[in-house]
């Protein structure tokens, strides 16, 4: 994790700086402008996945009126501008979400291939953007599940090995943090990639 000074800065995983890292490199001479244009990026393939995962399963209208109120809303470009972070956690928290779908109303090929891109983007979203960047779209799931009283809903998922996924790229990074920081990191990792504010007016 980044020190300033001599203290630890957990505020977000290591691999949430990456991005701004490398555009930096690509483009030293225009930090700004490269740091946005990735931000924006991410944006425009946020909208563009949740207007095809919706479109594919509920119809084109559907697909139009989701980018639409995504595209129009406040929090987007307020997002690309200051918190690319939470962008990419959440683009790859629809990834998974878009391939859950596809196991519960879509063909069976390609099934498989489909999980492991989703549980692949869930580890990604827990070593850049924490934990709960992860769990969400597990949570729906099994609110999915309870919702519609499918008896297969969470089975299709294979779940058992997602989370193996999951944990294997994960737990090495969270594992060495916690022995070198301890408790310390603990009390910061649920609230990533904002561990640095305060949360005790929650």
């Amino acid at each position: 994790t980044p020190v300033l000074g001599s203290e630890p800065l957990f505020e977000k995983p290591l691999l949430a700086y990456a991005p701004d890292v490398f555009v930096l490199l690509a483009a030293p001479r225009h930090p700004l402008a490269a740091s946005r244009g990735w931000r924006a990026v991410v944006a425009a393939l946020l909208v563009l996945l949740t207007a095809a995962t919706a479109a594919r399963h509920l119809g084109g209208r559907a697909g139009i009126c989701v980018a639409a109120v995504l595209a129009t809303s406040l929090v987007l470009p307020l997002a690309a501008r200051i918190d690319g972070t939470q962008l990419l956690a959440s683009l790859l928290g629809w990834i998974a979400v878009d391939g859950f779908t596809h196991a519960w109303f879509g063909r069976r090929e390609g099934r498989d291939t489909r999980l492991v891109l989703a549980y692949a983007a869930l580890a990604c979203a827990c070593v850049i953007a924490g934990p709960m960047s992860a769990v969400w779209p597990l949570v729906a799931a099994l609110i999915y599940q309870r919702l519609t009283r499918r008896a297969d809903a969470w089975q299709v998922l294979q779940p058992g090995p997602g989370l193996v996924l999951i944990a294997g790229l994960a737990l090495p990074w969270y594992g060495a943090m916690f022995e070198r920081h301890g408790m310390t990191f603990l009390a910061h990792a649920p609230f990533y990639p904002y561990g640095l504010e305060d949360h005790c007016r929650w």
